[in-house]
């Protein structure tokens, strides 16, 4: 059982038999030629770096390092580079049964965010369109997979309900702009949103908590993989008008917005140029959001991240945290009602004490 998560994880923190979920392992050297093990380590609130160094490789049951077994480990938390990570001089491969303590989720409950999803379904109006998405998640085996999947094997949305989140996020984003949009047809947009990754279903082979590509996810894509997909239950109601048909497969089969980056056709309609930069906004800020977890306590810089091409900035004392906000919020609420309760007594003072000008009423008289 978890006495202590990889967040709350501070430097000089003495660990003894804590238990982790090995995300990946390597080999290595040092510089005197002496084989070390870089890890990392993971449990449901993150990941930490962590290093079995030569002179402790004896007391390492070296058959546990593989990905997604879970382990006990002795360690010390130690700081590098402003970043936490484990100096591990004991570890063994343990059974354990409860995965959720160790493998990353959503912090969104998945039953709630799945029955939002079906909420947003029923609201489509086109009848046609709403029944081939019915059709396609009454697929067990499409539903479940779209409720645990993650959104990418690695960085954005890279944990457990993860796709789910994103497709959320994103149909809130598109909710916004049809005040300022009115002509984007929603229908439309909604069902690419929701199914633009639903390829990564059969893309992606997870394992616990490693993710992998398969077979036909290496050699076709989730791109093409999401079309053929919505075009075979899409197939199966002749209802659909066609050219409605062919507007959502433009959209699953244009959304990451140009050739390089493995779209095979770039957005060319309204509602598929929105979902491409809606998914960029929520995968970008996803993104920043988890990095700037890891950021440097004292500059608030995180390392150069590769995806966003920056090192990201928290914002130093202009980023007021909520705690901060729902205390400054209150202040000014007891202000308001301090200036209130003021304001009405002088009033009340007014009305009850006439001067010269007004008589025992406080009617104005005529001067």
């Amino acid at each position: 059982m978890k006495s202590i998560y990889v967040k709350d994880l501070k430097k000089n923190t003495v660990l003894v038999g804590e238990v982790f979920l090995v995300s990946s392992h390597e080999k290595s050297k040092d510089k005197n030629g002496k084989e070390y093990y870089k890890l990392v380590l993971s449990d449901k609130t993150g990941k930490i770096d962590g290093r079995i160094w030569s002179d402790s490789l004896e007391n390492v049951d070296t058959n546990a390092l593989a990905d997604g077994k879970l382990v006990a480990v002795n360690a010390k938390v130690e700081e590098y580079k402003g970043q936490n990570h484990l100096i591990i001089s004991y570890l063994k491969e343990i059974n354990e049964s409860k995965l959720d303590e160790f493998i990353q989720s959503s912090i969104y409950d998945t039953n709630e965010m799945y029955a939002e999803l079906m909420e947003v379904i029923s609201k489509i109006k086109n009848k046609a369109l709403r029944n081939v998405l019915r059709d396609i998640f009454s697929n067990d085996e499409i539903s479940r997979k779209f409720k645990y999947w993650p959104a990418a094997r690695s960085v954005h949305h890279d944990f457990r309900s993860g796709m789910l989140q994103h497709v959320l996020e994103m149909i809130e984003i598109a909710k916004s702009m049809m005040r300022f949009f009115p002509e984007i047809n929603f229908d439309v947009l909604v069902a690419g949103i929701i199914l633009h990754d639903i390829g990564k279903i059969e893309e992606l082979e997870i394992n616990l908590n490693t993710i992998d590509y398969s077979k036909v996810g290496s050699l076709y894509g989730h791109v093409v993989i999401g079309a053929l997909i919505f075009e075979s239950y899409a197939n199966k109601h002749p209802e659909l008008d066609n050219d409605l048909k062919l507007h959502v497969t433009h959209l699953i089969l244009s959304h990451h917005g140009a050739f390089e980056y493995g779209a095979p056709v770039l957005p060319s309609t309204l509602e598929a140029i929105c979902l491409h930069y809606i998914d960029n906004l929520s995968s970008k800020a996803r993104l920043a959001a988890s990095a700037l977890k890891n950021k440097d306590e004292i500059t608030g810089f995180t390392d150069h991240n590769k995806w966003l091409g920056v090192m990201l900035w928290d914002g130093g004392n202009t980023n007021v945290s909520k705690a901060e906000h729902d205390e400054k919020e209150m202040l000014d609420l007891v202000k308001d009602k301090s200036d209130a309760n003021t304001t009405n007594s002088k009033q009340k003072k007014t009305t009850t004490e006439p001067n010269s000008a007004q008589d025992e009423q406080g009617l104005k008289l005529p001067l």
